[in-house]
């Protein structure tokens, strides 16, 4: 069973429409200041066992299976955070409800990190944000291939070398971002540009003009337009969380501009529009439409880098020694800092028969119960 596929009968599981609602309404939280945290982990290992059975994307597929003689579900810190070891991450960015909130996240504070000495070193910012007209019959592989071409041709050629230099450019970090809503999915970008000292109001119009122009002839060409007021949008970072508004409040947490560029993960969709997530999360309930477009939206982001710094800037602002810095495998698989205080292990057989049987998220919670009362019980003894 180690790193194999599911059984051949459950490989596509059961027909959507039939299946029922799969996520659980009412996990169990019997620790009052956890129960968030037990409630947002079982909607995710709901997502992903729905996944587990269905998904295009076989990494996607064998994510948790069992790789090793031993599955350890270890407890750390007086918090009594769960991490799994001897199972397999498939580290997706884009598909998967439990590797891409860990990846994006480790994403997230490196980009604060970066802001923050960028900010505090005497360098610039701009949020700037791209997208282009769509219709609802577009496909996303053809649209977004189109946003991410038409960035390329801005960063490059005469005119924009000559404009990174007046403007000493320092590099820019990107992120990619994908909603659906009435008029088909709507790709945009998000991009943190740097630069070595502070840029004036005239520049910042330069830089925009360069931008609407290079990208709107690119857009032209393909018979699109580049729309005047939403097409593209620049602004100004003065500080870490000075970007009110973009920024909204999401799982009690403040958003800052690492989140922003990174937590596709936590947004909701705004207004009739709604996340990947969201359409999975209806898929879950047999709708076949939603089903559809997740699948679209899986075919057309695989093998595609969900957030991307410029060359030499990760260690420009020390959040890396070198270019490459933490993989999403690393993010994915990466432990708590605090000491491991309550640990059990489990054969593989065991482990992917809970696994298969959905039992996962019931199984951390009650490991997290009972590290809480062996702690407690150490401190009666005391």
């Amino acid at each position: 069973m180690v790193g194999q596929e599911p059984p051949e009968e459950l490989e596509n599981g059961p027909p959507l429409g039939t299946s029922g609602n799969l996520l659980p309404r009412d996990p169990p939280s019997p620790v009052p200041e956890a129960s968030a945290r037990v409630k947002t982990r079982a909607i995710r290992y709901a997502l992903a066992r729905f996944l587990w059975t269905r998904s295009g994307l076989k990494s996607v597929r064998l994510c948790r299976v069992p790789v090793s003689d031993v599955v350890r579900v270890g407890i750390h810190g007086s918090d009594f955070i769960a991490h799994i070891s001897g199972v397999a991450r498939c580290s997706s960015p884009w598909s998967c409800p439990l590797c891409a909130p860990r990846v994006r996240q480790g994403r997230a504070e490196e980009i604060e990190q970066g802001l923050r000495f960028a900010l505090d070193t005497g360098m610039s910012a701009l949020f700037i944000s791209t997208t282009l007209q769509h219709g609802s019959r577009d496909p996303l592989a053809q649209t977004f291939d189109l946003l991410r071409r038409g960035h390329r041709l801005i960063h490059s050629g005469k005119h924009w070398k000559a404009l990174h230099q007046s403007l000493d450019y320092a590099g820019a970090i990107r992120a990619w971002e994908i909603t659906h809503g009435r008029n088909g999915f709507h790709p945009h970008s998000h991009e943190l540009a740097l630069f070595e000292g502070q840029v004036s109001d005239d520049q910042i119009r330069a830089l925009e003009d360069h931008y609407t122009r290079v990208y709107g002839r690119f857009l032209a060409k393909h018979g699109l337009y580049l729309h005047p007021v939403h097409g593209i949008d620049v602004r100004r970072v003065q500080s870490a969380g000075d970007l009110a508004g973009y920024l909204t409040k999401m799982d009690d947490s403040t958003w800052g501009a690492g989140l922003e560029l990174a937590r596709q993960d936590l947004k909701t969709g705004k207004r009739q529009s709604q996340t990947p997530f969201e359409l999975l999360a209806d898929a879950t309930d047999g709708d076949l439409r939603a089903w559809a477009l997740w699948r679209e939206y899986e075919d057309a982001t695989k093998g595609k880098r969900a957030i991307s710094w410029s060359r030499g800037l990760k260690a420009r602002l020390l959040v890396a020694t070198d270019d490459q810095g933490a993989t999403d495998e690393d993010l994915a698989a990466l432990a708590p800092d605090a000491d491991e205080v309550w640990g059990i292990d489990l054969p593989p057989k065991t482990w992917a028969a809970v696994r298969m049987a959905g039992g996962i998220a019931e199984l951390i919670t009650m490991c997290e119960q009972e590290a809480r009362s062996g702690q407690k019980e150490t401190a009666d003894a005391e």
